[in-house]
């Protein structure tokens, strides 16, 4: 199998001016399911974004249309929600966990001026799914990896074999500017890969056998 790529979300189509910060997964089943952020108005990180999800049943290759997610992955009092970074996971009872982050700071929101009124408050959290991905709740505790913020330079869990300085195998997946980007295996053993495309034009799909990788 050769390298495949598909458009998932163009910017500036639909409802949203930019769509950012992608997330992948599988299903046992062989779905999967593609979140990102959908930013109305502006592609800067304090416009009113929606938390977006696709799915497809046939590994990736074709894609039933964006569903809007928010009111059941956020709590209506958090100022500002994101998705990931990285993708979820799916327990034994078939639970879906999608780790993402959320500001609770006291006061109005603000993002620049009359200053910056956000990061004082931080959480980490996770939101799940028991019905396959149809409907979605935020979550009570959940074991995360996280780093820490405030210039602190601290991680909750991370390790490389190496230090992180060498790796087996390296392909270009796309020859031009790319971003934010996660991973996930098909059912049929292929990865795929979700990433941001030229400076945030649109989300772009890589599909491929690990035979590719040489």
């Amino acid at each position: 199998m050769t390298l495949q790529l598909s458009e998932l979300y163009r910017s500036k189509t639909g409802a949203y001016h930019t769509y950012r910060i992608p997330a992948l997964v599988t299903t046992p089943r062989g779905t999967v399911l593609a979140f990102c952020e959908g930013r109305r108005g502006g592609s800067a990180d304090d416009v009113p974004i929606d938390l977006l999800l696709r799915r497809s049943s046939d590994g990736g290759r074709t894609w039933d249309e964006p569903t809007d997610i928010s009111t059941g992955a956020r709590q209506p009092t958090w100022s500002y929600v994101g998705s990931g970074p990285g993708h979820g996971i799916q327990l034994h009872s078939g639970r879906l966990l999608i780790p993402a982050w959320a500001d609770e700071s006291p006061g109005p929101v603000t993002w620049r001026a009359p200053g910056a009124n956000w990061g004082k408050v931080p959480t980490s959290y996770a939101f799940y799914s028991d019905d396959a991905g149809h409907s979605w709740q935020v979550g009570d505790r959940v074991y995360m990896s996280l780093r820490s913020r405030h210039d602190r330079h601290r991680r909750g869990y991370a390790w490389s074999g190496n230090g992180g300085h060498s790796w087996q195998h390296s392909r270009v997946i796309y020859p031009g500017a790319a971003a934010y980007s996660d991973l996930a295996v098909s059912a049929e053993g292929d990865i795929l890969c979700l990433f941001e495309a030229d400076d945030y034009a649109s989300l772009q799909l890589a599909h491929f056998a690990p035979a590719w990788l040489g």
